[in-house]
């Protein structure tokens, strides 16, 4: 089924000199031609903290921001070592596995228009094959042929040809990359100023489609005290604006079968000038450290698919239902809510009777591996009720409950 699919891809070369499939494109603003784009490429590797944290924040924003001017190249090899055919990664096994599965996507995709894919997996709590399915399926262009397609070539010889020359390309630059991630701009190394990506495209682009983020200064560094603390900083009035921003309405926590000991808290975000508020939970499992946000915007949401992934490779009593799972996402493409979900509830959502105040009660809903009516878990576990002066730190929150009622 796969061949007719591979047939498609017209095969062109980005500068590591892999092959990657040329997608066309139609472009409505200003374009720099191809011999004025300044050429960034980043030596990386998946589960590298650092190359996640720059892949999933700097680069992202600048290539959202300046991807008219700039040509992009992604080699997800970094400081993997070689022996004859034989791979060994920093960060152990699964980390070779996901620098094939990368490649492999960069191969059916450009780089740019992998990178909110790409964003999307070096995001994930714990980054696996199955949360990048996932992240390809939604980000990547034709998502599920896409993954069908990078499934099959890292499962296959096209893999390791195909991150044999992600090696051969890291292991021939000149000066050699020295750690990850390895940022270069025209070819010249960035070094520490890496996270700066998007002030080093501005300063090597000369071109005459200058975009207009290249002359929007970036904000001053605030004004630093003798001791090296940032005026308004620590728990003076920096402090109170983030409090004027975030109110805890409600904390609770209960034991729940499967999951343990699960906390819920409420609370409601806000603008702080006055404007929209919306209510937030926040679910966390302490025993596991991991916590969930959950907008509360139509007053019952769940958990995403990637949160159930986490809780699958989390908690022991799932491990069993791990195959299942990944055979249910394979053939639907998400988790059904029927068989799998943890939905925060909030029910009885009442204002009054003075202005601004907030009353509720709140629940979580679960489905834990139901199969033909039969679950390891299904039930409700109710943490009780609240009652807050909401306007007491929000004005506005007076008109704000109306979507939960």
């Amino acid at each position: 089924l796969l061949a007719p699919l591979l047939g498609l891809v017209v095969i062109l070369h980005h500068s590591s000199g892999i092959p990657i499939a040329h997608t066309p494109f139609q472009h409505t603003e200003a374009h720099a031609a191809d011999g004025e784009k300044v050429q960034v490429a980043l030596y990386y590797e998946t589960l590298c903290p650092s190359c996640r944290s720059f892949v999933s924040g700097d680069l992202s924003k600048a290539m959202s921001l300046l991807h008219s001017i700039t040509s992009l190249t992604l080699s997800p090899w970094g400081n993997a070592k070689l022996n004859g055919t034989n791979i060994t990664c920093q960060h152990g096994p699964d980390e070779c596995t996901l620098n094939m599965l990368h490649t492999c996507l960069l191969n059916f995709v450009p780089a740019d228009k992998a990178l909110p894919a790409i964003k999307c997996m070096e995001s994930s709590v714990v980054p696996s094959v199955v949360t990048s399915g996932l992240c390809i399926r939604k980000h990547a262009p034709d998502g599920a042929s896409t993954w069908n397609m990078t499934r099959h070539c890292m499962n296959g010889p096209m893999g390791l040809d195909l991150i044999l020359r992600e090696a051969k390309a890291t292991m021939a630059l000149q000066p050699p990359h020295k750690y990850t991630p390895w940022l270069t701009i025209n070819g010249v190394p960035a070094y520490d100023d890496y996270e700066d990506v998007a002030g080093l495209v501005c300063d090597a682009y000369t071109g005459p489609s200058r975009p207009v983020a290249c002359d929007i200064a970036p904000p001053p560094p605030p004004p630093r005290e003798p001791g090296g603390v940032p005026e308004g900083g620590g728990r003076g009035a920096g402090a109170e604006a983030v409090a004027e921003q975030l109110h805890y309405l409600f904390s609770k926590c209960k034991v729940t079968q499967v999951l343990g000991n699960v906390c819920l808290e409420l609370l409601e975000c806000s603008d702080g000038g006055g404007g929209a508020t919306q209510l937030d939970a926040e679910l966390s499992i302490p025993d596991k450290d991991l916590t969930f946000d959950v907008p509360l915007g139509k007053g019952r949401e769940c958990l995403t698919d990637t949160d159930l992934l986490i809780l699958l490779a989390m908690i022991p009593q799932l491990a069993p239902y791990e195959k299942q799972i990944k055979q249910l996402i394979e053939l639907r493409g998400f988790i059904p809510a029927k068989v799998f979900s943890e939905c925060v509830r909030l029910y009885n959502v009442t204002r009054g009777p003075a202005p601004g105040e907030l009353s509720g009660c709140v629940a979580l809903d679960s489905n834990v591996m139901c199969w033909k009516d039969k679950c390891l878990h299904q039930g409700t576990t109710d943490y009780g009720c609240f009652h807050h002066n909401t306007t007491k730190a929000h004005p506005a929150a007076a008109n704000s409950v109306g979507a939960y009622q």
